[in-house]
């Protein structure tokens, strides 16, 4: 199997919960600030995410909380459906633990999301993390076996991945 897999930053806010990600299987990024001039900086990232692409997901000061493999290309939220629920909206499903989903939804700075399969979530109490682990501060960006040998080991062990 290929060692380069995907890095992405969970981004705990007021817009995004991954309580709603395993909940509804996707992954968001976006809502900058109206005044900010890089209206799509966090849903470009997200962007590159392609089908088939498999990802450790990262909760800053947890660790790595889950690993998944994205099933469809990003899109904004208005234009992203939860088909388990009649084909309603994201952001009109009860309960979501994040109900500023929908800020923005209208315009340029909106969420973006992307459909997943979670393969495996840890318990936050048993997230990977370890000194000198390889962290990004982007949304998304390679975790590549031959630059992070250790990293890679410490994540394909705890979410029993061969090879």
């Amino acid at each position: 199997m290929n060692d380069d897999y995907k890095f992405y930053n969970v981004g705990r806010g007021k817009h995004r919960s991954e309580q709603d990600f395993f909940t509804y299987g996707f992954i968001g990024a976006g809502q900058v600030k109206v005044s900010d001039s890089r209206e799509h900086y966090f849903s470009k990232e997200l962007r590159r995410l392609h089908p088939g692409d498999k990802f450790f997901a990262y909760k800053r000061k947890i660790g790595y909380i889950a690993f998944g493999e994205v099933l469809a290309e990003a899109v904004p939220i208005d234009e992203f459906m939860i088909t388990e629920n009649k084909g309603k909206k994201l952001y009109e499903l009860p309960n979501l633990a994040s109900p500023n989903l929908k800020e923005n939804h209208d315009n340029k700075k909106c969420e973006w999301c992307a459909k997943v399969k979670w393969i495996k979530i840890l318990p936050e109490r048993d997230a990977v993390k370890f000194p000198d682990m390889f962290v990004s501060r982007n949304v998304v960006c390679n975790i590549y076996g031959d630059k992070h040998p250790e990293t890679l080991a410490a994540l394909k062990k705890a979410f029993g991945i061969e090879g």
